[in-house]
Order: C-alpha cells, then sequence, then structure tokens
C-alpha cells in the first residue's frame, strides 16, 4: 500500500486536484483539516478513499499535526507513505516509480516545481528537491516522530525523526514531479510572508521563505522541464 497523508487548511482551490492527482498513485489518503473556514473540508469528505478528520480552535503547529495524523497510519501499516500538502498537485510520476524502488531505498527523492504566473510556467531558481515520500518499517514505527522547528513546532519537515532508521539512510531519485500552486504571484507571496512573520517574526523556522520578499528570477516553461530531462532530479 502506498499511503498519502496530508494536513490542510483553506486550500479549496487546489484540494480537490491535490486528492485526484495523488489518489492516482496513492491507494489511500489520511487527511486532517486544521479547522478550514471555506470548502476544503467538504470537498475532502466527497472523494470515496480519503479518511478525513478535522480539529478546530488549535495554534499552528505542523509537528503536532502531522504526528496525531500519522498514529491513525499504524493501523494501516503501509508500504510506504508519501505526505503532500493541499496546495500540490501530482504532474508526472506512476505507482511503480515508488513500488520498483530498491529494496534497501528507505526515503524516495521527487521534484517540485513552484508554479509561477500561470499555470503554464514555474520559477526554477525556487523549485528543489522533496524528501517526502519514506518507507514505513513496522518495527520501527513506534519511533517515527516529527520534531518542529520555531516557535511552539510551528513548522517541520516531510520526514519524521528517526535517527536509528537513517544511519545508513538510502535516498533514491525517482522521476515523480509535483506542481505548487500557492505562490504563483507577488500578492500570494505577501500574504504568505504576512502570516509567517505573524506566526514566527524571528523566521526561525521559515528563513527560507524570506525569498517570497522579492519576485523569482529564472522563469521557465513548464514543458520544457521534460523536454530537458530533468524529471528525475538527483537526491
Amino acid at each position: 500500500m502506498i499511503l498519502g497523508l496530508c494536513c490542510a487548511k483553506n486550500s479549496e482551490a487546489w484540494i480537490a486536484d491535490a486528492l485526484r492527482t495523488h489518489l492516482a498513485v496513492c491507494d489511500r489518503v489520511l487527511f486532517l483539516d486544521d479547522g478550514s473556514t471555506d470548502k476544503t473540508g467538504e470537498i475532502a469528505r466527497s472523494f470515496e478513499r480519503v479518511d478525513y478528520w478535522r480539529q478546530d480552535g488549535l495554534p499552528r503547529n505542523e509537528a503536532r499535526d502531522r504526528n496525531r495524523l500519522f498514529e491513525k497510519a499504524h493501523a494501516l501499516r503501509p508500504e510506504w507513505c508519501w505526505w503532500f500538502d493541499g496546495d500540490e498537485t501530482l504532474w508526472r510520476g506512476t505507482r511503480e516509480d515508488i513500488l520498483n524502488a530498491p529494496a534497501d531505498a528507505n526515503t524516495l527523492s521527487t521534484m517540485l516545481l513552484d508554479l509561477w504566473s500561470d499555470e503554464g510556467h514555474y520559477a526554477a531558481d525556487w523549485s528543489h528537491p522533496k524528501l517526502h515520500i519514506f518507507r514505513y518499517l513496522p518495527d520501527l514505527c513506534a519511533g517515527y516522530q516529527w520534531q518542529g522547528r520555531g516557535p511552539h513546532g510551528i513548522h517541520c519537515g516531510g520526514r519524521p525523526r528517526l535517527d536509528a532508521y537513517q544511519k545508513p539512510e538510502r535516498i533514491i531519485a525517482i522521476p515523480i514531479v509535483e506542481l505548487h500552486w500557492s505562490w504563483m504571484t507577488p500578492a500570494a507571496c505577501a500574504e504568505k510572508l504576512r502570516r509567517y512573520r505573524e506566526w514566527d517574526p524571528a523566521f526561525r523556522s521559515f528563513r527560507p521563505y524570506r525569498r517570497f520578499e522579492r519576485a523569482p528570477k529564472d522563469i521557465r516553461n513548464l514543458e520544457e522541464y521534460i523536454e530537458r530531462g530533468q524529471h528525475a532530479t538527483k537526491a
């Protein structure tokens, strides 16, 4: 089983496509709605293979939410787990890209392209590999923990902290590419920065996002990405 996991809030503009495209690869998706006030929850509940939970009135804490949602994954004992956000859609890739990974691979490197201006262009200088697909190892599942960064653990990475599991860690690059939709315009970036400054004024957990203070410089045509053979990025 490939199990998708998603925490989202107020993502109605993208959540249907995010779930639809990832369910083309994932067998099920566990979805945590962090108190949405739009139609995010209604849309998520409309998908047959999405298990939906909701929480309200809690301060932002990404590590807490990922740990809570992952507790629900243990009963399913998947082979692979894939974290994705509510504003990310799958653009290129198949189930076989994951299931055919070498037996000793425990983390898979994919690519996230930040769209810019419209759905046909991306910011090459903002786009980057992701390490959000990892193998579920039953003997070590109790040790899976996400550790937050910044005040109150408001942000964390896509993989759990697994010191024993990651020695050694073998990362394999696979030709899966996702598109990131919520930073497409200067106005959207300004709003993101406003929220991040509110949550973390010193940018202790969101330091990389300070790049949004300036527009990207390297804008490329999305179709050229495949033509250049860049779809299998190095880990």
